[in-house]
């Protein structure tokens, strides 16, 4: 595994040095992580390097402007900013897909200013993946297959500036879209698997004119489609696929009195409430 120097400041520590079978990271015994490819949870709180803690190695990099916050990572800073995942075959190319992102909004209105990214997987050529919020006030989701590109979306979804957990998948047939366990609409698409594309994976941004004006949290993409009963567990602990020695140190007492990132709360709340 890749080691991340820097030491978080607040209530982190950093798990990115240590290996999984010690205790931190995804818990691959959990059906959860089946099929995971990816889970960042945006916990180092300095330095350039995000550490995917699937044990894939698929770490990012912040590129052209998005800078830790207390509560993650946040975005807007520049229109090319984003967490950029270098392109790797086990990203893209699958029979199905999840994606993942906690995050919120700085504004509960787009106003028609442009596009703002999730997460892209795209560029010049076939698509593999986007997850968006449109100028169109739409959130839009979107996959490549070799029967080309299919999408759907959900008008006025976001009209706040709170926390959500946005979760989209895809089966090989059908697209479904997800916020907080709700689910929004689905549609039926081309059969096939989602193109492989070689294109890198941008978090919070695409990596031109798209970038998240806000804060993300966790990013996670799955190689198939969640079950219903997943998005719900998901939806009452976003931080369910960690194991739980990393969960007890992400949301240990802050030294200082430092105050729990609001993330951490709604996630140490749900804890208290069974």
């Amino acid at each position: 595994m890749t080691a991340f120097p820097i030491t978080p400041q607040g209530i982190f520590e950093h798990d990115g040095n240590k290996p999984v079978k010690h205790g931190y990271g995804v818990d691959k015994e959990d059906v959860l992580a089946r099929g995971n490819v990816l889970h960042c949870p945006f916990w180092e709180g300095a330095g350039s390097q995000v550490a995917d803690v699937s044990g894939n190695g698929n770490h990012g990099t912040l590129t052209n402007g998005p800078v830790w916050v207390p509560e993650g990572i946040a975005g807007g800073l520049n229109d090319a900013g984003s967490v950029v995942v270098a392109d790797k075959p086990e990203l893209d190319g699958f029979s199905g897909l999840s994606l993942m992102i906690y995050a919120k909004n700085n504004a509960s209105s787009i106003g028609g200013t442009g596009n703002e990214s999730l997460a892209e997987k795209s560029g010049s050529g076939a698509d593999s993946y986007r997850l968006l919020w449109l100028n169109t006030e739409d959130i839009f989701f979107q996959v490549g297959t070799s029967a080309g590109n299919v999408s759907l979306s959900e008008t006025d979804w976001l009209t706040d500036d709170l926390w959500h957990l946005w979760i989209a998948t895809y089966d090989g047939s059908t697209m479904r879209m997800y916020k907080d366990g709700l689910e929004a609409s689905s549609t039926s698409a081309q059969t096939g698997a989602v193109n492989a594309t070689g294109h890198d994976l941008h978090l919070l941004g695409d990596g031109g004119n798209g970038s998240w004006n806000g804060i993300g949290a966790i990013a996670s993409v799955w190689n198939r489609a969640l079950a219903v009963s997943e998005i719900a567990q998901l939806s009452r602990d976003p931080y369910a696929l960690l194991r739980r020695r990393s969960r007890r140190r992400f949301v240990a007492a802050a030294p200082g009195g430092l105050s729990i990132p609001v993330a951490m709360h709604h996630y140490t709340k749900n804890l208290r409430a069974g």
